[in-house]
């Protein structure tokens, strides 16, 4: 992938200046830290480059944001981007099944390509607007939880984030709104009608590839 590999270094060398303790997520009172599978961020962001004009929009500006990506050791899922240390956690194997509205599961997954694209749509959206951020995080809604969850992923229509104060620079920049749902449908994952995401057994399907949905390693653990 000639973005990935081009801008590829400028990523491990923000990695290099961190603290290795902020390479895991804090569970029961301890840090695990991991390293950064590289092969795998260059594999998902090839992904997620290759569908929407508007995923290379938002790629490019996180880059040019020098944020930088910390990995989740195997069995934490909760893939994010912290605004108050400004990075993104990703668990780079684990995929999540959607579900509908009422919560039922659909027995169809997002992969981690597609997650990592959600958090990096959302630190893109802070390194515009800190406070737009803020303030679309702050305002809650039905099924996405939040109208910055809903943006990254669904989209807004007009006049939803009327009164929201300093969003402009996040909502006119060109392809982030509802990005998540137009790689989807370019890539043949589910379209997501909310937030919800369902657990088994109490965690995700880790060991994924990237390739699509219709790749028979999908589930393969």
């Amino acid at each position: 992938m000639r973005l990935a590999m081009r801008l590829g270094p400028l990523v491990i060398a923000v990695l290099v200046g961190l603290p290795s303790t902020l390479a895991g997520e804090p569970s029961g009172g301890s840090v695990r830290a991991v390293r950064l599978d590289m092969g795998a961020l260059y594999v998902a962001l090839e992904y997620d480059s290759r569908t929407v004009p508007g995923a290379h929009a938002v790629l490019q500006k996180f880059f040019d944001a020098h944020i930088p990506v910390l990995p989740l050791p195997k069995g934490d899922i909760h893939d994010r981007f912290d605004p108050e240390l400004n990075v993104i956690y990703w668990n780079s194997t684990a995929a999540l099944q959607t579900a509908t509205d009422t919560g039922a599961p659909t027995g169809k997954y997002v992969s981690p390509a597609l997650l990592l694209l959600d958090a990096i749509n959302h630190a893109v959206a802070h390194s515009l607007s800190p406070t737009g951020y803020a303030n679309l995080s702050a305002r809650q809604v039905a099924l996405f939880g939040d109208l910055e969850k809903e943006r990254a992923i669904s989209g807004l229509d007009a006049g939803t984030a009327t009164g929201v104060a300093d969003v402009d620079p996040i909502l006119d920049f060109s392809g982030a709104n509802g990005l998540g749902n137009a790689v989807a449908a370019a890539m043949g994952e589910p379209i997501r009608t909310n937030s919800i995401v369902i657990f088994q057994n109490g965690d995700a399907v880790e060991g994924v590839t990237y390739v699509s949905v219709a790749d028979p390693t999908w589930h393969k653990n």
